[in-house]
């Protein structure tokens, strides 16, 4: 009995959403204004997938799993780069978010076939910002 290879294709997406309250420390008028914050929240963790045989789709799915999350950022904001227009400035840091890993459902191809499979992904992220700010002092008299 000759059994012939059947390709397939397997794609998938993951989506990281965080869900933060954070609290930022920096001094409120020097020109270049060195901040360091702190997170605690949530993150969804989505994976969506596909298999395809021969480009029909065979199989889809998707999965989801919440965990908690707490992080510490650093960073510098300079105020005093737009002299022209004071209301503006540069932001550039850095955040580290940690979190517990997730299981999520993730099929293997066995025999041409999806089978389902747990499988453990990491929440831990390192962020690098770089930002434009506005601000607008409600108790500056002009």
């Amino acid at each position: 009995d000759d059994v012939a290879a059947m390709p397939v294709t397997r794609t998938s997406s993951d989506r990281l959403f965080d869900f933060d309250l954070w609290l930022r420390v920096q001094p409120p008028r020097w020109p270049v204004r060195p901040y360091a914050e702190g997170f605690v929240g949530a993150k969804l963790v989505r994976a969506r997938w596909a298999i395809a045989r021969d480009d029909e789709v065979t199989d889809r799915g998707s999965d989801h799993a919440w965990t908690g999350v707490f992080g510490w950022g650093v960073g510098v904001d300079f105020m005093g780069l737009f002299s022209a227009v004071g209301a503006f400035s540069l932001t550039l840091g850095m955040r580290r978010l940690q979190g517990s890993q997730v299981q999520l459902e993730r099929p293997i191809v066995s025999d041409g076939r999806a089978v389902a499979r747990k499988r453990e992904v990491a929440t831990n992220e390192m962020i690098f910002v770089a930002g434009l700010c506005g601000r607008y002092d409600f108790g500056e008299a002009h």
